[in-house]
């Protein structure tokens, strides 16, 4: 290869990432706004790419997704392990409330995090959770397990999916920040162990009232 085309494919290069990130960001901003069912070609138009372009980058909607979907999750689990690493000497009931609200931080953040998820899992079932995650959920659920705050068969995919699902409710409330307090006390009454009678004081979430 003569030296003088190695810079000019160099450049070409970096044009090519440039733009897939510009898609990617774009997607992700249309996507909140108006749902993920906006057209690629209008993805293009707001990230300033060619339509021919966009489908050099992405063949169809499902090879979008997929990966808005695999960056949306590594965020999201980055996110996580940050969190949880910060509250190693909390109480079980402190550890469980950051992971709810990082969880719905992220949906409030991104209001088609919720759709994107669920399509994206559909599409690429094969997907699996970072390990580092996994295991510092197991060992959450375990000590919260034995300080009563849940239920046995409560699993680290019920600690993601149900503060999901209340951050994406919240999307669609005004003043859902006031929501939250009373929101994550009835999720984690929710997740505890089921007796007669009424539920214990230990339900209640540790966010204070805004």
């Amino acid at each position: 290869m003569p030296q003088t085309d190695r810079p000019r494919q160099r450049a070409v290069r970096e044009d090519h990432i440039r733009n897939h990130e510009k898609l990617l960001d774009a997607a992700v901003e249309l996507f909140d706004k108006q749902g993920v069912d906006v057209p690629l070609k209008e993805i293009g138009a707001h990230a300033n790419v060619s339509q021919a372009s966009v489908f050099r980058h992405f063949a169809n909607r499902e090879q979008l997704i997929i990966e808005l979907y695999d960056r949306s999750s590594t965020d999201l689990t980055n996110r996580l392990l940050a969190a949880i690493a910060g509250t190693r000497d909390a109480t079980a009931a402190h550890r469980l409330d950051v992971v709810f609200t990082t969880v719905v931080d992220t949906v409030t953040d991104h209001p088609s995090y919720g759709r994107l998820a669920a399509l994206g899992a559909t599409l690429n079932p094969d997907r699996t959770t970072e390990p580092a995650l996994v295991e510092e959920l197991h060992q959450l659920i375990g000590d919260a397990q034995h300080a009563g705050l849940l239920a046995s068969d409560v699993t680290g995919f019920d600690l993601i999916v149900s503060p999901m699902l209340v951050g994406s409710m919240l999307t669609q409330s005004a003043g859902a920040a006031a929501m939250v307090p009373r929101m994550m006390t009835i999720m984690r009454r929710g997740l505890t162990p089921q007796t007669t009678g009424t539920p214990s004081a230990s339900c209640a979430s540790t966010i204070s009232e805004p």
